[in-house]
């Protein structure tokens, strides 16, 4: 939960771990984030391993109407990203923080997420619950 009440758009921490090289990498600490850029035919994948060096993002629960969405910021286009964990809308002080796990939910359709989710029963409770955590797949 946050002490103090964040407005929309608050960058509040970096998913940080070790850079994942490899597409066959399995971790539960893991995030892949992939950016779809209109004027690139290919798409930028960046999955950070957060299970030994990771900080206290790996610790926010997904949730199926999360207050956090994951942002990609670089200084430079040929350095790897931060991964950050920003607000989706003004957060209250001691509302519990959270992000979905399957990426920006906004752009997921129905029949997408109903290919892409796991058997593991989804607890967060908010009212569009999908009944279901997403499974972790190459791409966010």
């Amino acid at each position: 939960a946050t002490l103090a009440p964040l407005s929309a758009d608050t960058r509040v921490c970096d998913y940080t771990g070790d850079v994942v090289r490899g597409a066959s990498h399995s971790s539960s600490y893991l995030l892949t984030y992939v950016e779809h850029a209109v004027a690139a035919p290919l798409a930028v994948r960046t999955a950070v391993d957060a299970t030994d060096r990771g900080g206290v993002a790996r610790f926010i629960n997904h949730s199926c109407d999360p207050n956090l969405r994951v942002v990609a910021f670089r200084e430079r286009l040929d350095q790897v990203p931060a991964l950050s964990l920003v607000t989706r809308r003004a957060v209250a002080a001691n509302e519990h923080l959270s992000f979905h796990y399957g990426g920006d939910q906004d752009i997921l359709t129905a029949d997408l997420y109903a290919q892409h989710h796991s058997a593991t029963p989804c607890r967060c409770g908010s009212a569009n619950c999908s009944g279901f955590l997403p499974m972790h797949t190459s791409s966010h």
